[in-house]
């Protein structure tokens, strides 16, 4: 019984050392095939006979698809028959495998590539990459860009600050300041603002922005001499214009305030804000002309019914009725549950106030009271928690006709006092409800939407 045990263990073993060698054949076949393969790739490629090359790099990825250098070769071959999108895919696989496949330079102009896909984590890997290699301010800065970009901005203040710290430079310092604002870390993000206008006096966004964190930390008198210095190195930098107005607001100073929005509003182009002498203390509309230029402006001198949800001092109705709503027998209906006292005043100056039907109250409460389809513009910009911008969205699609277009206002705007409350957020679980009955013409810090179904 011993001995036929003991024979039993040594077939085994011999059975093991059968396979073992089997291995090792197939192994070395495999290797050998690979040198073939890639071989014959190569002559191939010197030919440029570029669909047998690739038949060839393919099947040797299938023998080997972790091997870095047939990832490579495809990803040639890929890129000269014109296949880019799967050529990109092996490069970075190829990548992925050895990192210093790619010097430096390369590895920035295929971040580049990546980044112009909206392929941001694959770009990030990169510059990454290149830092193993190199470590140059350049570097830290490529990276901080997109992690900010990609709201990461605890991440992209690190890198920023290395960059600093090997090659202090006002743009990193205006960049780290803008990315500290968006923590909401004022006093930090002033002191690189400071910063970068002491390194670069005459760049007049570094003061600005310096301004916008002297508002949050409330000191005026100093945030009014940033946007004026602002406004001396650069005579028509509407923006610095346009955020004094909204300070003298806050104080309470209505002239400065009016007055400061007329020159900004000036500068913008619409002309028309001081031929009639228009009364806005506050601006948070004129930033959208050029999309409204853009998209609005085909439609004027025709008889067009508008809607508009939350029109405040009058400043969208306004600019509509002097460059959209033309036509004599165009019209436009707003809704606001707190119209200001100057809306009246604005709407009186267009010298077109029969065009306009005023309803004060709450939207939710007026619109079901409106006809059907009967609008074939509606601007929603009323309340902008994401439960009411869902709700003002939904009741207004009943109310857009057929091919009318619809905007909704700060669609990109977050407020940090209401998280979870985005705009956006109540937006896009509308837009979710109406799919494939909409084209979106434009998606930015608004959004434009063409009717293309019925309800």
């Amino acid at each position: 019984m011993q001995e036929s045990n003991q024979s039993l263990f040594q077939t085994n073993e011999s059975e093991k050392d059968l396979e073992g060698m089997h291995s090792d054949r197939q192994m070395a076949q495999q290797s050998t095939n690979l040198e073939l393969l890639m071989t014959l790739g190569m002559m191939h490629v010197q030919q440029e006979q570029w669909k047998p090359a690739l038949n060839c790099y393919q099947q040797a990825l299938e023998l080997h698809p972790n091997n870095e250098q047939v990832q490579l070769q495809l990803a040639v071959v890929l890129e000269r028959l014109g296949e880019k999108d799967a050529a990109i895919e092996h490069y970075f696989q190829a990548l992925s495998l050895n990192s210093t496949l790619f010097s430096v330079a390369d590895l920035y102009r295929f971040a580049a590539v990546l980044q112009q896909g909206e392929q941001y984590d694959r770009a990030l890997s990169c510059y990454q990459w290149a830092l193993q290699q190199q470590q140059t301010p350049d570097i830290y800065r490529k990276i901080a860009e997109l992690l900010a970009n990609q709201a990461q901005y605890e991440l992209a203040v690190s890198y920023y600050q290395q960059a600093i710290d090997l090659e202090p430079s006002w743009q990193d310092y205006h960049n780290l300041g803008y990315t500290l604002s968006k923590l909401e870390q004022w006093e930090t993000a002033a002191q690189a603002y400071r910063q970068a206008t002491q390194l670069n006096p005459t760049f007049p966004w570094s003061h600005n922005n310096l301004g916008d964190m002297l508002v949050q930390l409330q000191q005026w008198d100093d945030a009014i001499q940033a946007y004026q210095q602002a406004i001396a190195i650069d005579s028509k930098f509407h923006w610095a214009y346009c955020n004094l107005g909204e300070l003298y607001a806050k104080q309470g100073d209505l002239e400065k305030a009016i007055s400061h929005h007329r020159q900004s509003i000036l500068m913008r182009g619409w002309q028309e804000v001081t031929i009639k002498s228009y009364c806005f203390k506050n601006d948070w509309f004129t930033h959208n002309i050029p999309t409204w230029k853009e998209h609005l402006l085909p439609l004027a001198n025709h008889e067009l019914n508008t809607l508009e949800i939350g029109s405040y001092e009058g400043m969208a109705t306004c600019w509509l009725l002097d460059y959209v709503l033309t036509h004599q027998a165009a019209r436009i209906t707003c809704i606001d549950l707190n119209f200001q006292e100057n809306f009246d005043i604005n709407i009186q100056r267009t010298g077109v106030s029969h065009k306009v039907t005023k309803i004060p109250g709450n939207s939710h409460e007026i619109l079901p009271t409106l006809t059907p389809e009967s609008f074939d513009l509606i601007y929603v910009d009323g309340c902008h928690l994401a439960d009411h911008t869902r709700h003002d969205a939904f009741l207004s699609w009943k109310l857009l006709k057929l091919g009318g277009l619809m905007i909704f206002d700060d669609y990109e705007w977050s407020d940090p006092n209401c998280p979870g409350q985005d705009p956006k957020i109540g937006f896009d679980v509308f837009l979710d409800s109406v799919k494939f009955q909409f084209e979106i013409l434009h998606k930015g810090y608004q959004m434009i939407v063409k009717k293309i179904l019925e309800n």
